[in-house]
C-alpha cells in the first residue's frame, strides 16, 4: 500500500511540473499572438508588408545566366 502512495505523489508531482510548463507556453503563444495582432493592426490597409523598388525595364543592360553566358542584347518595343 505505502508503494502505490508513492507512486500516486510521484505521478500527481509530474503532472503538476507538465500543467505548469503548459501554462508558461500557453502564455508565451498568448504574448506572440497579442504581438503579431498589434503589428498586423499597425500596418496600413493594403501595403505589403516589405518595401519594394520598382522594376525599370530601361536599366536593363544585359542579361547573364547562372553558367555565365552572356545573351545577346535585346531590344524591346514599346506598343
Amino acid at each position: 500500500m505505502g508503494k502505490f502512495i508513492q507512486m500516486t505523489d510521484q505521478y500527481m508531482e509530474k503532472t503538476e511540473t507538465t500543467s505548469q510548463n503548459h501554462s508558461v507556453a500557453i502564455k508565451g503563444l498568448e504574448t506572440q499572438i497579442g504581438q503579431l495582432s498589434r503589428t498586423i493592426s499597425e500596418r496600413p490597409q493594403g501595403a505589403l508588408p516589405s518595401n519594394t523598388k520598382t522594376y525599370l525595364r530601361e536599366h536593363v543592360q544585359a542579361i547573364t545566366t547562372r553558367s555565365g553566358v552572356q545573351l545577346p542584347e535585346i531590344t524591346v518595343k514599346n506598343q
